[in-house]
């Protein structure tokens, strides 16, 4: 999404507030790789003020077609999750989701 958005260039660079907020502003999930991430203070705050309802991997070191599959075995227990409003972080395992905040 974000490369769509914001052209691939820019997207690389982009830290992670403004694409949370504008992706949450736009009513999307935040479906990302990188738990680790959310844990510095600017991009937790951002999840906070703007309500973001986040879901990220458990494990960073999936290869693309392993991230995508652990998504695609858990979009029924994200899409239930995600009727609820933000914020939240859910950490996605292989075969399950966990609240990880709050």
């Amino acid at each position: 999404m974000m490369a769509e958005v914001y052209g691939e260039i820019v997207a690389q660079g982009l830290d992670d507030p403004p694409w949370i907020t504008d992706a949450t502003a736009m009513g999307h999930l935040i479906l990302t790789k990188d738990f680790n991430s959310l844990r510095y203070e600017e991009p937790f705050q951002t999840v906070q003020s703007v309500r973001a309802r986040v879901f990220a991997l458990s494990n960073a070191q999936l290869l693309g077609p392993q991230q995508l599959q652990c998504f695609l075995d858990n979009k029924a227990r994200i899409l239930r999750v995600a009727r609820l409003p933000g914020p939240y972080i859910y950490k996605v395992y292989r075969d399950h989701i966990v609240r990880a905040w709050p």
